[in-house]
């Protein structure tokens, strides 16, 4: 099987981090943890993924008593019976505002210089 080619304009940190995702319905609403983050996106596990085209709004804890909240699309959904990793949706961020923006990049900054440091 030939490996599907990368298209991701950012590099992903590999950070479980708490999250609440919304859908369409106020009521409709999960909580799980993210599996990797980039400034593009993030792929959250998701006992029942919803499909491709799916909008959602989030709330990432990205440190004690901080929280980021951003809006997406979902991009990829795997679902339990696939074996191409846990189960989840990988979501493309379609709007992240200030302050979270700047919060979201400081973070990835910081995991990234931090994993640089621990490979070498």
């Amino acid at each position: 099987m030939p490996e599907r080619e990368n298209r991701r304009r950012w590099p992903r940190v590999a950070l479980e981090l708490a999250v609440v995702v919304k859908f369409a319905s106020v009521d409709d609403a999960v909580a799980s943890r993210t599996v990797d983050l980039s400034r593009g996106g993030v792929f959250i596990q998701m006992a029942e993924p919803r499909p491709m085209g799916t909008l959602v709004s989030m709330s990432v804890q990205i440190g004690e008593g901080r929280e980021i909240a951003v809006s997406g699309v979902v991009v990829r959904s795997v679902r339990p019976e696939d074996l191409s990793g846990p189960p989840g949706v990988a979501v493309v961020f379609t709007n992240v505002e200030e302050p979270a923006k700047s919060a979201l990049e400081g973070l990835l900054a910081e995991k990234l210089a931090r994993s640089k440091a621990t490979v070498r």
